[in-house]
């Protein structure tokens, strides 16, 4: 659930409201309802709206009361099946839910490629993606054009949710968090599917591709286990000043997640820099 980098293609995006105009002539041409494509041109807009939140989907996305979904711009809350993912969402709703909430819409890219808002929440004048973070129930995710206008407010209040072990931050060393996965040998991953766990060993081999990172451990067949780093995950890394290519062969590693079958395989998808750490 994470935007993508826009960089130096905000030059070439479109402004809101050529694209918002584009969309309400093309899709009045073929019958569809103008009230509901009012909408999408105003939740467009560059200044800051009001809508009121129907339900939450997760710790940084919600559905407003008119069906559009909107990603909280800043932030990286848990995934289902990661640590403290229950919490997030249930933060979110206690926050948001039933609740007129203001919108500062992203101007550059008000969309993600899901068709999703990409904006700043506040509900009840209380910034939604500060306070998650600020309680360690989400990590920062700044990319850019979109997630710097708050970037040293929200990594500042990471910071200090760091410095108290809370939520996410409680599976980095030292922190004193209620949740630290147990940590097993690769070779015991295939046996642990479902749960979330700590692995710790040497990697066998790295490979990098365009698009993804892959660290195996142990030898080929059905015993190994891998760590996966796709673009979001890669993304959160640079985010954080982390250089991927640091990670080689015969490193110790610990990758922490929720393991997963694939292909018969057991692996873990790693979204943020915390769940995958060198000795």
């Amino acid at each position: 659930m994470r935007p993508r980098r826009a960089g130096l293609l905000a030059d070439y995006i479109p402004s809101a409201a050529f694209s918002a105009a584009f969309v309400f002539v093309l899709l009045t041409a073929f019958g569809f309802d103008s009230s509901s494509i009012l909408s999408v041109s105003q939740a467009h807009a560059a200044e800051p709206s009001s809508a009121r939140v129907a339900w939450v989907v997760d710790g940084d996305t919600a559905v407003l009361a008119n069906g559009e979904r909107v990603r909280y711009l800043g932030i990286d809350a848990p995934e289902r099946g990661e640590p403290f993912y229950d919490e997030a969402k249930a933060r979110n709703k206690a926050l948001v839910k039933s609740r007129v909430i203001r919108l500062e819409v992203c101007k550059e890219t008000p969309r993600d490629k899901y068709g999703r808002l990409l904006a700043y929440v506040y509900a009840d004048g209380v910034d939604v993606g500060a306070t998650l973070l600020g309680e360690g129930l989400a990590r920062p995710l700044v990319i850019p054009p979109c997630g710097l206008p708050k970037a040293a407010e929200f990594r500042a209040a990471a910071a200090m949710a760091a410095s108290k072990g809370a939520g996410v931050w409680s599976f980095e060393g030292g922190g004193a968090g209620k949740a630290r996965a147990v940590v097993i040998a690769p070779g015991e991953a295939q046996r642990r599917i479902g749960e979330v766990v700590t692995i710790r060993g040497a990697a066998a081999r790295v490979n990098r591709t365009k698009k993804a990172l892959f660290i195996r451990f142990g030898p080929d067949g059905p015993g190994a286990f891998t760590a996966v780093v796709f673009a979001e995950g890669l993304a959160a890394f640079k985010s954080a000043g982390i250089d991927t290519s640091g990670f080689k062969k015969g490193m110790t590693l610990s990758v922490t997640g929720k393991v997963r079958s694939y292909e018969g395989r057991a692996e873990i998808i790693i979204r943020t820099p915390s769940q995958l750490k060198g000795d």
